[in-house]
C-alpha cells in the first residue's frame, strides 16, 4: 500500500530452527523452547525434532545430487550448512476464508518475501 501499512498476512507460522549458536541456543526459535510456547500442544515437540531429523536427511541427499550434478566435490554443500544456522523449519497454516468476504486491500495469503538459502522444500 502507498504511504501505509499493509494488514496482516492470512497465515499462522510456527517457525523452528536447530543447530543454534550458543549464544541463541534459548531463542524462541529452538527446538527446546517450542515447550514453552502455551500454544504449542505438548506432542507437537518430539514430532517436530522427529520431522526435522527426516528432513535433514532429505536435505543430504539433495545435496548430494547437487554436487553430483554439479560436479561440485563431495560433501561441499553439506559442508556450507554446518557453521550457521541456515536451516529452518516452517509450519504455515492457512485459515479458511470466507468466500463471500474479500480480504482487505493489500492482504495477502503469505506477503512477499525470501526464503532463507539453499533449497526450499514445500510438503503438505
Amino acid at each position: 500500500l502507498a504511504g501505509g501499512k499493509a494488514p496482516a498476512d492470512i497465515v499462522e507460522n510456527l517457525v523452528v530452527r536447530t543447530r543454534l549458536p550458543e549464544e541463541v541456543r534459548t531463542s524462541s526459535e529452538a527446538p527446546e523452547a517450542l515447550a514453552d510456547r502455551p500454544y504449542v500442544p505438548p506432542a507437537l515437540v518430539p514430532a517436530v525434532r522427529a520431522y526435522w531429523a527426516g528432513v535433514e536427511r532429505l536435505l543430504a541427499v539433495l545435496h548430494g545430487l547437487a554436487e553430483a550434478a554439479l560436479g561440485a566435490p563431495k560433501g561441499s554443500w553439506s559442508k556450507a550448512y554446518e557453521a550457521r544456522n541456515s536451516n529452518a523449519l516452517r509450519f504455515a497454516h492457512y485459515p479458511a476464508v470466507d468466500s463471500g468476504a474479500a480480504p482487505e486491500a493489500g492482504q495477502l495469503r503469505y506477503g512477499a518475501h525470501t526464503d532463507y538459502s539453499g533449497f526450499t522444500l514445500l510438503l503438505p
